[in-house]
């Protein structure tokens, strides 16, 4: 664990260096970005070498566990290492980086569903997934932003808001979508 102040609402991905020398011993790692009640994580493998490895964790590419407060209050990086074998190695990890977003186009993902029942907020995310993967395709700068993040200073300077699947909208980011289309 590495405890941190990051606001990662507007970037796409968290990108990192990576040496693992001996990996044998592990099955995968795990990558968690703890905010708030819940945690945002993603799983990622890495060959055993003595060169550094560049590791991208995508935004959409991260699962929702319980009910993390956004992308803009991340308060610790933990990467756990799963065991396969009982044995020690060692990890190290360099130069993360906050990489893409930006542009006038923001990709809203419907985090706020955690808090709910059902299994919308796995629709939400694949969604937002595909949309992403596509702006990303034809070389349109877009964020993908959660629906727990909008801000009227984060809308600032935007053109389009992408809504994929967002059958429930928190009550303030409804308000900012209607004035963000007030306003032309």
């Amino acid at each position: 664990d590495k405890a941190v102040r990051l606001d990662l609402a507007e970037p796409e991905s968290l990108r990192f260096q990576f040496l693992c020398r001996d990996r044998s011993p592990v099955s995968y790692f795990s990558f968690y970005l703890p905010s708030g009640q819940g945690w945002y994580s993603a799983s990622f493998g890495a060959f055993s070498s003595d060169d550094w490895t560049t590791v991208t964790i995508r935004k959409t590419g991260t699962r929702v566990e319980e009910r993390p407060g956004g992308w803009g209050a991340i308060d610790t990086i933990r990467i756990s290492a799963w065991r396969s074998e009982d044995r020690d190695t060692e990890f190290f990890v360099r130069d993360v980086q906050a990489t893409g977003g930006g542009g006038s186009v923001v990709v809203v993902r419907g985090e706020s569903l955690a808090a709910g029942p059902g299994n919308d907020l796995d629709t939400a995310c694949q969604y937002s997934g595909v949309v992403a993967e596509r702006l990303a395709e034809t070389g349109i700068p877009f964020s993908t932003m959660s629906d727990l993040d909008l801000t009227a200073q984060r809308l600032e300077g935007k053109r389009l808001v992408i809504l994929p699947y967002n059958p429930k909208l928190p009550p303030e980011a409804e308000s900012l979508l209607v004035r963000f289309l007030q306003n032309g």
